[in-house]
């Protein structure tokens, strides 16, 4: 009977051992949630930069027959519709006293270039240095959103800022 005992004592032991082993084991195969996915997506920006968009922009519109008061800005690409629709209230609406709505000013410039520029997940903010003459400079900022798609830059306002020099 000691020898049935004892044989039992080693299956109840041997048995315990396989049950803690699986219970273990269990833990080991559970997916257990990566960091990857609770961090962002890593943005793959487009090739055409902020500043780009922003020259390209004032290069079309300093030619001749697209500054306002012509309304081919509603055809650019460059432009976001909720610009697009912003630009034509101020118009309708006169806000800004005969300011240029895209320049910030009552004249246009004869040149423009980029200075700063920050992004920041899905927007971007480009300053705009803007030489009216030989002794007046102002700089404002245009505003870019990444497009949904996240294939362009487009410009989503105009913040005007003076800053002669």
């Amino acid at each position: 009977m000691e020898k049935k005992s004892i044989g039992i004592v080693i299956a109840l032991i041997i048995a315990v051992i396989v049950v803690i082993f699986i219970f273990f084991q269990s833990f080991k195969t559970k997916e257990v949630p990566s960091e990857e996915g609770t961090q962002k997506e890593e943005l793959v920006y487009p090739s055409i930069t902020p500043d780009e968009v922003v020259l390209s922009f004032y290069n079309w519109y300093l030619a001749p027959d697209n500054a306002l008061p012509s309304e081919n800005y509603k055809t650019h690409p460059s432009l976001t519709d909720r610009f697009k629709n912003a630009v034509s209230i101020e118009i309708a609406e006169k806000t800004l006293e005969n300011k240029d709505h895209f320049v910030c000013s009552t004249d246009l410039p004869i040149e423009i270039s980029t200075g700063s520029v920050t992004v920041t997940d899905e927007r971007a903010n480009v300053v705009v240095n803007s030489t009216l003459s030989d002794v007046e400079m102002i700089s404002f900022i245009a505003e870019l959103d990444l497009m949904e798609d996240k294939s362009a830059w487009q410009i989503n306002n105009v913040v005007c800022f003076i800053k002669g020099i």
